[in-house]
């Protein structure tokens, strides 16, 4: 059996053992608070779909993996802060899908 002896302490390779991860530190909001009212929402989720031809997608209005980003996430990428985010609609009106379809 062969004898192996751990790695020097400076090793970029070795796990940091002991030390604690960086407190979370949440971002502040790029976005001016108070500026989306339900109203506002829903003629920007009208003018989306007027300006595309086709109905919003959840996807589309966030910032998330914009490597990944297809046509109508560059778009609002692109605008933002022009069009509010996925989360401020949700925030609005209980989720997303309920901002697509509003009481009558």
């Amino acid at each position: 059996m062969a004898t192996t002896r751990p790695a020097p302490a400076n090793d970029p390779s070795r796990a940091a053992v002991g030390r604690l991860a960086p407190r979370y530190q949440p971002m502040a909001h790029p976005g001016t608070p108070g500026r989306w009212n339900d109203e506002a929402i829903l003629r920007a989720l009208r003018e989306w779909t007027n300006e595309t031809g086709r109905p919003r997608r959840r996807q589309e209005w966030c910032g998330q993996q914009p490597e990944l980003a297809e046509a109508g996430q560059r778009k609002w990428m692109r605008e933002h802060p022009y069009w509010p985010s996925s989360s401020c609609v949700a925030v609005h009106f209980g989720s997303w899908s309920k901002a697509r379809k509003p009481p009558a």
